[in-house]
């Protein structure tokens, strides 16, 4: 039994998130207005954004630091 149950909620993970998500939104709303949900909907989305951009910026300066250490131990050669 718990086993089926698990197996529902991983198959159906995006439709429970996205209740959960709508759930909150609507507690939100209820608690601050329709303007200050959207505030702090757009700061949600801002950051999640950001920080996604941030950890492709910090990857891509390891990669090239990586490259530049592999071509100065090529010069020294």
């Amino acid at each position: 039994m718990l086993t089926e149950i698990l197996e529902k909620l991983i198959v159906n993970r995006k439709k429970i998130l996205a209740a959960i998500l709508g759930f909150i939104f609507g507690i939100v709303y209820i608690s601050f207005g329709f303007l200050d949900t959207l505030i702090v909907a757009l700061f949600t989305i801002i950051g999640y954004n950001y920080m996604r951009i941030y950890r492709e910026v910090i990857y891509f300066f390891k990669k090239v630091l990586k490259k530049l250490k592999q071509f100065a131990k090529k010069m020294e050669e």
